[in-house]
C-alpha cells in the first residue's frame, strides 16, 4: 500500500478543464466553519488559501463545521502517476484519522485529483484510485467507519496551477515538477448540525 519509490511511465500532457480550484464553504444555522490560511504540511510550504490546516482543527473544540475543505499535502501523498502512498503521507494520515474519529456524526468526501498530463479518462481513473487509497488506508489500518467516507476522482480539473503546454522533450520534467500541487487531494466536511 506504501511505496517510496519513484515510478516510472510519462504520459503526454492534456490540456483541458484548465480552471482553477476554489472552496465552497455551507453555512447553516448553529454551525461554524473552520477556514484557516495554510495547509497541513506546515509553515515551509507556503499557504494555501481556503483550505483548513490538520493540526488547527485537531487542536479546536467541538465539531467541524460543514463544508469545511481540507487539503493534504500534495508533495507527501503521490508519487507522479501513481495512486500508491508513499510511506512519508501516513503522520498526515493519522491525523486525519484521529479527526474523523472525532466527529462521529460527519461524513467526508475525499477528493482526488491530477496533473494534466495523459488522457481525461486516464486522469479520472487515476484521480478516483487515489481518493480510494486514501478511503483504504483510513477503513483498513486505522479502523474508520467506511459509511462515513465518500470518495470521487475529479482527474485533471479545478488546477491550483494552470499547465503549459510542453513543446520540448527536456521541458516535460520541469513541467511536472511545476504540477505537483495538482496531484492533491481535498478532504470535504459534511454534518446535519
Amino acid at each position: 500500500m506504501l511505496n517510496d519509490s519513484a515510478v516510472s511511465g510519462r504520459p503526454q500532457p492534456a490540456l483541458s478543464g484548465t480552471e482553477l480550484a476554489t472552496s465552497t464553504t455551507i453555512k447553516r444555522p448553529n454551525s461554524f466553519t473552520s477556514q484557516i490560511q495554510a495547509d497541513s504540511a506546515g509553515p515551509s510550504k507556503g499557504r494555501n488559501l481556503g483550505f483548513s490546516d490538520l493540526d488547527s482543527l485537531l487542536a479546536q473544540k467541538g465539531p467541524l463545521g460543514s463544508g469545511t475543505a481540507i487539503r493534504m499535502p500534495d508533495d507527501q501523498l503521490f508519487q507522479y502517476d501513481s495512486a500508491e502512498l508513499q510511506a512519508s503521507s501516513v503522520e498526515q494520515l493519522q491525523k486525519l484519522g484521529t479527526l474523523i474519529r472525532r466527529n462521529p456524526k460527519a461524513t467526508f468526501s475525499i477528493e482526488g485529483y491530477t496533473d494534466a498530463f495523459g488522457s481525461f479518462e486516464y486522469n479520472l481513473d487515476l484521480s478516483q484510485r487515489r481518493a480510494d487509497s486514501v478511503k483504504d488506508y483510513l477503513v483498513n489500518v486505522m479502523g474508520i467507519n467506511p459509511a462515513q467516507i465518500q470518495t470521487r476522482g475529479f482527474g485533471a480539473s479545478k488546477f491550483l496551477v494552470a499547465p503549459r503546454p510542453v513543446m520540448d522533450p527536456l521541458q516535460e520534467e520541469a513541467e511536472i515538477r511545476r504540477q505537483q500541487p495538482n496531484r492533491r487531494v481535498v478532504i470535504v466536511v459534511h454534518t446535519n448540525e
